[in-house]
This record gives structure tokens, sequence and C-alpha cells, in this order.
């Protein structure tokens, strides 16, 4: 049986069935979905929207759930409507698991959404930060890694940052030290280097750890929607 009594595409399929207008969001469908059923993720939610919509920009993050295009249409800034032409879908076992899938790909493009957003105006994290070295400083290439954002503040400090679309666990500090640590090899002059997590949640022992690291900042990004009357 489907971890949440059926599986997550035909939650999604339903809800848009149900709703009483012809177009939706994926909030709209979020919410009716959540609405039965509280325990299913919103980000596995919008993913199944998105890969429904064979057209939309992002449709093709979803290579797993190529026999789930079709059902909806991408109609531009944020809106979907729905086909009403069935598909075959064949043997939904095999289909059963792909939200696992999904959730990752969609978290990485989150990822990198925000990574784009931050990097074009550093200072709404903190007032004189820039990117190091300019664009260089995203993506930037450590012995450990990939930093997500390497930048300099107004002191010349280097300020190491790391991103996570959903929730950021004890695992991202283990991270974050030690691209902190390739930096200061790297750059034997710089006396000063400090972290930056940012996320939309914490677990409980990611926060009680930095307590005790007063270099290591956490900060919450809180999610802004803007909207367009059609009608």
């Amino acid at each position: 049986m489907p971890k949440y009594g059926k599986l997550i595409w035909q939650w999604a399929l339903d809800a848009a069935r149900e709703l009483e207008t012809d177009t939706f969001t994926p909030i709209d469908i979020i919410r009716k979905v959540q609405a039965q059923n509280p325990k299913i993720p919103a980000s596995t939610i919008r993913s199944y929207v998105i890969a429904m919509a064979p057209n939309h920009p992002s449709s093709g993050h979803y290579p797993s759930t190529q026999k789930l295009h079709g059902y909806f249409n991408y109609l531009g800034n944020g809106v979907f409507v729905l086909k009403e032409k069935a598909i075959e879908v064949v043997d939904p076992i095999e289909i059963e698991n792909i939200e696992y899938v999904d959730l990752e790909a969609t978290q990485l493009s989150l990822e990198r959404d925000l990574e784009a957003f931050i990097s074009e105006d550093l200072s709404t994290i903190e007032n004189g930060l820039s990117l190091f070295n300019d664009e260089k400083g995203r993506q930037y290439s450590v012995e450990s890694g990939r930093i997500d954002l390497l930048a300099r503040d107004k002191e010349g400090g280097f300020v190491v940052v790391e991103l996570k679309a959903g929730e950021a666990k004890d695992a991202s500090l283990t991270q974050i030290l030690s691209y902190m640590k390739d930096i200061k090899t790297k750059h034997l002059k710089v006396e000063k280097i400090r972290g930056m997590i940012i996320a939309h949640a914490f677990s409980p022992r990611l926060v009680k750890a930095v307590a005790f690291l007063p270099n290591i900042e956490l900060l919450k990004y809180k999610v802004k929607f803007d909207f367009i009357r059609l009608k």
C-alpha cells in the first residue's frame, strides 16, 4: 500500500480535479492535499505538480517522472491548468517511490534559486558583504567540496555561506567547518573567517551545537509570494 494511502501524483491529480477554478498554482494543490493528508510534505507535492506539466521549464529536473507527464499544462507565472486527457500510467508500483528523487531534485533547484537571489545582493543578509572575486565566489571549489557562496565582509574577513532549501541538520555544521578550514589553509593571511548557514528550518541538534560557536550564524529565510491577478 502506498505510504500516504495513494501515490502522490494521484493526490495531486485528484486535488486539481476537485478545485472550483480551472487554473491553479502549486499552493492551491498543496492546501487541498494537506487538508486531507497533512503528513504529505509541501515540497513533495510541489515537485509533482511541476513534473506533471511537461512544458514547465523545470519539468526536466524530474527524469524519473516521465510517465506522469501530460496531466497538467503550465500557463506561466506559476499558474497551471488541468488537462483532461487521460494517459496510461504503467504499473503504479514501479513509480511509487519517485517522491524521494523528486524531493531531492526540488531542493537542489530551490537552493540554486536561493543562491542566485542572494548573490545578486548580499546586503540582504548582511551590510557590506560582497562575493569573493566576483562571480567566482559562487560554487567556490575547495578540498572538501564546493562552497555555495564565498564572501568578504566590510572588514575584509571571509564569510562562508552554506544554503539549504529545507531543514539544515547537524551534518551542515561539519560541512561548513570543513569549508572554513580549507579557506583558512588556502588563504593563510586571512585572520578572520566565519560561517553562515541559511535554511528554512534548523534541527534542534544543530541549534544547540552552534550556540557554542561564535563564528557560526544561522539565518532562516522566508518565502514571499507575489500574486498576479488574471481576472
